[in-house]
């Protein structure tokens, strides 16, 4: 089960790359404006954590929760819970951090771009930290 995880995991990377990468042609073909431009940008991070972070815990979780239900009903839904909280605990850091971090990011994926652009995408990027809980 271990080893499906990691390929469902693989594919959820490939997947989510391959969109970054069409909307970069996308952009370079047809020639976005500057604003959808810094919004891609920004959201490329965030959207590949959102999506390998629950990919992955999707696939883990199930069917540990359905072992649980089906050995001890009973406990099933404190199974649920706790790593519901955890869960939540564990991307609000997640979160916290990232956004901290977005300047750095931002700089370091899109320095070429000039400082304006930078601070546009790392403004936008704050925000679209906050959709990892």
């Amino acid at each position: 089960m271990f080893k499906k995880g990691i390929v469902v995991t693989a594919i959820f990377i490939l997947s989510t790359v391959l969109q970054l990468l069409s909307q970069v042609i996308v952009t370079r073909i047809f020639g976005a404006a500057r604003d959808l431009d810094i919004f891609l940008a920004a959201g490329a991070i965030p959207s590949i954590l959102v999506t390998v972070i629950y990919g992955t815990f999707n696939d883990a979780f199930q069917p540990l929760f359905g072992e649980k239900r089906a050995t001890e009903p009973e406990k099933a839904d404190q199974f649920f819970f706790a790593h519901l909280l955890t869960l939540l605990l564990l991307s609000l850091i997640v979160a916290v951090l990232m956004i901290g971090l977005s300047d750095l990011i931002s700089t370091f994926l899109y320095g070429s771009r000039g400082v304006e652009f930078v601070k546009s995408v790392a403004f936008q990027m704050r925000f679209l930290f906050l959709a990892i809980p």
